[in-house]
C-alpha cells in the first residue's frame, strides 16, 4: 500500500510539472514549422486539453551498442511515477519524449472526428469500404460508425 501511496503522490506532485513539459514539447514542434506534425501538434493539444491524465515523464536518448539501437534514460528528466532516483543535433532523431497516464473519461465521450491523429485514421478505412466520403450519406456513416456503443 505504500508503493501505490507514493506513486500517487507522486503523480499528484509532478502533474504541473508534466503540464508543463507537454507545453514545451508542444512548442518544439510548432517551431519546426512542417505541415507533417500539424495533427501530432494538435493531438498533444488535444491530451493537455482535459483528456489526458498524466502520471509520468521521462526523457530517453537513442544509443547504439554492437549495431542495435536501443534507449538509454536521460538522468534528472523524470517526473510523476517516472521520477529518476540532450545534446540536440539538428535533423537527427537522438531520443524521445515520454509522456505516461490514462484518457481522462471525457476522451470516451468524444467524436472520432474530433481526435487529432485518430481522425486521420478512420477515414481512409471507411474509404475503402464506402468509396470517397463525400456527401451527406457517406458522411452519416461515419459518423454512425464513429459513435457506436
Amino acid at each position: 500500500m505504500q508503493l501505490v501511496l507514493r506513486d500517487v503522490c507522486s503523480a499528484t506532485k509532478d502533474w504541473p510539472d508534466c503540464i508543463a513539459q507537454m507545453e514545451t514539447v508542444t512548442s518544439e514542434l510548432i517551431e519546426q514549422k512542417k505541415p507533417s506534425l500539424q495533427e501530432s501538434i494538435e493531438f498533444l493539444q488535444w491530451l493537455k486539453n482535459g483528456h489526458f491524465v498524466f502520471l509520468g515523464y521521462r526523457e530517453y536518448r537513442i544509443v547504439e551498442k554492437a549495431d542495435q539501437f536501443g534507449f538509454c534514460v536521460v538522468e534528472k528528466t523524470g517526473l510523476g511515477i517516472l521520477q529518476d532516483g540532450i545534446a540536440k543535433v539538428p535533423g537527427a532523431v537522438i531520443g524521445e519524449k515520454r509522456f505516461l497516464g490514462l484518457y481522462a473519461s471525457s476522451a470516451y465521450t468524444c467524436e472520432l472526428d474530433d481526435i487529432p491523429l485518430v481522425r486521420s485514421k478512420i477515414i481512409l478505412p471507411l474509404s475503402k469500404v464506402e468509396g470517397e466520403l463525400h456527401g451527406f450519406k457517406n458522411f452519416d456513416r461515419m459518423k454512425a460508425i464513429s459513435h457506436q456503443e
